[in-house]
């Protein structure tokens, strides 16, 4: 026996499935689920025929009891009967038992707007040859309508299990799609980020098998190593499919991106498939933190409420707190919004161990079971959501992440190596969906902004004597990114002509983005060496163009054997401004104050099959 939950199989030991065709009398064999797991046996009213004809008077009854009589909006594109019914069950709050075996050709009309449990089925079985019965108030079963006038029997196959039991079935929440994916994805649901509240958001990907986070305790910002690759690009880091192309170079990590976990809803990690949208330039991964909607805030029978999570804790943790708020407005529009706020100080390290800590100088620093220098910051962020149903197969999503931190930064044996960072990040994205009733249209459109600045002062250096060796410098480093996406998606059912069940899929799209960088770098006067100009020149201010084109081809035979191929083209152009010097003085400085020197490299490109 297989149990589908939320698109998820799984199949339960120690329950033989039926392979041959039964004969039942006034009861059917009918399976329910409670919490994705229990099986029960009840009995089954007979249906002889479509909803509402032949029922007997209890099960007229329960039809148009409890849940089956509400009213609920729907949205449900064209699709498989299989997956459409596990939609149906999500939102309605209705388990759906199926006595036989669902035909795999059948593609459903779209449903899509207001109506009640009952009306809804009735669309989606149109033309089946499959009818419906109830069971109880709250569980419906699917049956063939073929059945002997004679006699109150029902044939049956082997029975289906489709629940509206939770998807997150898996290790760190991890729903059932990513094990049917042939490649390498992880999930991190929000539950599984709620049981272990980290510092900080490098926390979450402790336990993701070749993912790492590069730095240390002291900079909030996440740069994500997938397979040993990581920065310049090589991970595209992104938040709601907007790319955080935030660098900012110097010693160690490149690229940062921030984000509070408090507003995550998933993370999904794609660590093989690069073909489609988020490919472009990309070797190592694909790093989406999609945030907190309407869905993930409201369960499908709500129309307002919320959520709101605080905690404190030892060792410096001082206070974390957020809210969540979400409005069902009407069945074309929803809205939802969350704020948090974090407070930690610095920790104090462990004392069961030597007492040597290597910080990321590789200096050693006597720190045992003291406080950790410059690992304490204050974080705020927020975001707000709109989603706008403009027909019954378009959908607009609008929506914007805001995030804020301070923090320090220090190396060397006595921290005299410091600087002390205000970073600042703006999200804005547009969403548009559209899914006719046609199986050559899936169509998804994405335009995005965000921007992420970092003003930091770096305190002047002193010898020994006091006197300043190495001026103050305030320097500000921000970036822009500007983005467009299309992706489609083309399937043909190829039943009649493969004599199995067959799908060839065409999925297709285009991408490009825009990074403008901005450094401006200032001395404080003091009579020390450096020049404003050299720290830009590391960091310098520039533009990157970046195109991409990908077309991929998807066989699926039987369920059993799927083949995919595809090819993608990208374009890059960089252009930027640096420094340099032709003589330095005796005090280390330039003398001719440093000459800008551009570089231009365009029309780089190249294909990949």
């Amino acid at each position: 026996m297989d149990f589908v939950g939320a698109g998820a199989v799984l199949s339960l030991p120690g329950v033989k499935s039926v392979r041959r065709k039964k004969q039942f009398s006034s009861t059917a064999i009918v399976a329910t689920a409670l919490s994705g797991c229990l099986l029960a046996m009840v009995p089954a009213p007979v249906l002889a025929g479509p909803s509402g004809d032949g029922m007997t008077a209890t099960a007229v009854e329960l039809a148009q009891s409890a849940d089956l009589g509400r009213t609920y909006y729907f949205d449900i594109p064209a699709e498989k009967l299989a997956s459409a019914l596990v939609k149906y069950s999500q939102i309605s709050g209705i388990d759906v038992v199926v006595d036989g075996t669902l035909p795999a050709s059948h593609v459903i009309a779209a449903v899509k707007g207001e109506m009640t449990a009952t009306g809804a089925l009735d669309l989606m079985l149109a033309g089946s040859e499959l009818s419906w019965q109830p069971l109880d108030g709250k569980t419906v079963s699917i049956v063939a309508a073929r059945t002997d006038p004679s006699s109150s029997n029902v044939t049956t196959a082997p029975i289906t299990i489709i629940s509206r039991a939770s998807d997150n079935i898996g290790h760190e929440g991890n729903p059932d799609w990513v094990y049917e994916t042939p490649g390498s994805v992880s999930v991190i649901s929000q539950e599984s980020m709620r049981k272990t509240p980290g510092r900080d958001a490098s926390d979450i990907f402790n336990s993701i098998t070749g993912v790492d986070v590069a730095g240390n305790r002291q900079q909030p910002g996440l740069s994500v190593n997938v397979r040993g690759q990581q920065d310049q690009g090589r991970v595209n880091m992104n938040i709601d499919g907007a790319r955080q192309n935030f660098s900012q170079s110097g010693h160690g990590v490149v690229n940062r991106m921030y984000v509070d976990t408090a507003l995550l809803a998933d993370v999904t990690v794609e660590k093989s498939d690069m073909s489609g949208v988020g490919g472009a330039g990309t070797s190592g991964g694909i790093v989406t933190m999609r945030t907190l909607n309407t869905d993930d805030i409201l369960d499908a029978d709500e129309n307002v409420g919320g959520k709101v999570n605080l905690s404190r804790g030892t060792n410096a943790y001082s206070f974390a707190g957020d809210a969540a708020i979400a409005a069902r407005i009407s069945p074309k529009l929803d809205v939802a919004a969350a704020f948090s706020r974090k407070l930690v100080g610095e920790y104090k390290g462990g004392k069961n161990n030597p007492g040597l800590y290597i910080d990321n100088s590789d200096d050693l620093v006597e720190a045992n079971g003291q406080n950790q220098q410059y690992t304490g910051q204050r974080q705020s962020s927020g975001l707000l959501k709109a989603n706008l149903a403009l027909s019954e197969d378009q959908e607009l999503n609008l929506g914007y992440v805001g995030f804020t931190t301070k923090f320090g930064k220090a190396t060397g044996e006595d921290a005299q190596y410091n600087d002390f960072d205000e970073a600042t990040s703006h999200t804005v994205t547009a969403k548009h969906s559209w899914n006719p009733d046609t199986d050559l249209i899936d169509l998804k459109t994405g335009l995005w902004w965000t921007q992420t600045e970092n003003k930091q002062f770096r305190p002047a250096r002193y010898s020994s004597s006091g006197s300043v060796t190495t001026d103050a410098f305030n320097t500000k480093y921000k970036i822009d990114t500007y983005g467009f996406d299309a992706a489609n998606k083309s399937s043909f059912y190829l039943d009649e002509l493969m004599k199995q069940d067959s799908i060839f899929s065409l999925d297709y799209g285009v991408e490009t983005f825009q990074d403008k960088t901005k450094t401006r770098s200032e001395t404080l006067g003091l009579g020390g060496n450096g020049e404003g100009f050299e720290l830009e020149g590391s960091t310098p201010s520039g533009q990157r163009d970046v195109q991409g084109a990908f077309l991929d081809g998807t066989f699926d035979w039987g369920d059993l054997v799927q083949f995919k191929g595809g090819i993608r083209y990208d374009r890059f152009q960089l252009d930027g401004d640096s420094y340099w010097c032709e003589q330095y003085n005796a005090a280390n400085k330039c003398e001719d104050g440093g000459r800008p020197s551009t570089l231009t490299f365009p029309d780089i490109r190249f294909p990949l099959l």
